[in-house]
């Protein structure tokens, strides 16, 4: 029964990261922007049902958040995360480790309603990414191909849970 759950919480853990194109490097290294506190506190995806699946953001420092994506009530291990302004337009670099690859994930702030408790977030999906040698590589290509519809593989809608 153990590995039955180690086995689907390595398949959720993947199927959730398998669209996502890992870069080597961040935007920024380092952290260099504080932490907003909108960002912070327990989530939920707009799509999903049932209060088990949630996204807790907490702060680590001043510069840097951890971010627990638990799913099914299946804990996965916390991921570091901190922002980056690329031509005025934030960007969360989370750095994603598991058994097969390790790396950093990017997300576009798109909106922010602290009053609401609503986050739009955009996931970055380009595959070149993962080919670029340094931080000053990544942020160019991100600054270059930003506003491209493309550029991005979803859209999440992230509720405040109460």
């Amino acid at each position: 029964m153990k590995n039955i759950v180690l086995i689907i919480s390595a398949f959720l853990f993947t199927t959730l990261f398998a669209s996502c194109e890992l870069s080597t490097y961040p935007i920024d290294e380092p952290a260099n922007i504080k932490i907003d506190s909108a960002l912070l506190g327990k989530w939920k995806e707009k799509s999903k049902k049932g209060n088990k699946d949630f996204i807790t953001i907490t702060r680590l420092n001043d510069y840097k958040y951890s971010i627990v994506d638990k799913d099914k009530g299946l804990k996965t291990e916390a991921m570091p995360a901190y922002l980056s302004v690329v031509n005025n337009v934030r960007f969360m670099n989370v750095f994603i480790k598991d058994s097969s690859d390790e790396g950093y994930m990017f997300y576009r702030i798109h909106s922010v309603d602290a009053k609401a408790g609503i986050i739009s977030i955009l996931t970055v999906g380009d595959s070149t990414l993962k080919y670029l040698y340094n931080p000053s590589e990544v942020r160019k290509y991100i600054a270059k191909r930003m506003n491209d519809r493309d550029f991005y593989s979803d859209t999440t809608i992230l509720l405040r849970m109460k």
